[in-house]
């Protein structure tokens, strides 16, 4: 009973994250609907970008601002962006950023632990076993620091998050 307990707040996790990642994260903003782009990018000069952000570079894989003010506007550029446009101007830049790092990651999981029940009653819910197996993206972004298993006090409940939080 504890661990059908702990499987199915595991699966409510998710679904939670994955509507918050749906409903806010990634919808767009009315400015960026108009899709006034490409413009030139303001890191490689001579390249079509889906949006400019001035006093920015990537070093070592990490997004450098030139100063507080840029960081302030590109900051809300970058959280205006929906999911296939941060994906695309982050692999123009070759970045990667923590949010569709941890986007993929959810999807992966949803993908092992909801999406084959979905369609399955209470009953057959009941007589499952659940997974234990996570996905190769959740133990890439554990293995790399950009999320952490969050363990119930008790021990009966495991998720995780950005390891910033």
């Amino acid at each position: 009973m504890k661990k059908l307990f702990g499987v199915l707040l595991l699966v409510m996790v998710v679904i939670v994250i994955i509507l918050v990642f749906k409903g806010s994260l990634f919808s767009q903003s009315n400015d960026l609907k108009t899709n006034q782009f490409p413009v030139k990018n303001s890191v490689e000069k001579g390249t079509e970008s889906l949006i400019k952000i001035p006093g920015l570079k990537v070093e070592n894989g990490i997004l450098v601002f030139n100063t507080l003010e840029d960081f302030t506007k590109g900051y809300e550029i970058l959280n205006s962006m929906d999911l296939e446009k941060s994906l695309e101007w982050e692999k123009e830049l070759k970045f990667e950023s923590q949010r569709n790092i941890f986007a993929a990651v959810v999807n992966a999981e949803y993908n092992i632990f909801l999406r084959p029940y979905e369609n399955l009653n209470e009953e057959q819910l009941k007589k499952l076993t659940p997974p234990k197996v996570h996905s190769d993206k959740f133990k890439e972004a554990l293995s790399t620091g950009v999320i952490k298993l969050i363990i119930s006090e008790d021990k009966s409940d495991t998720t995780y998050n950005y390891s910033i939080f």
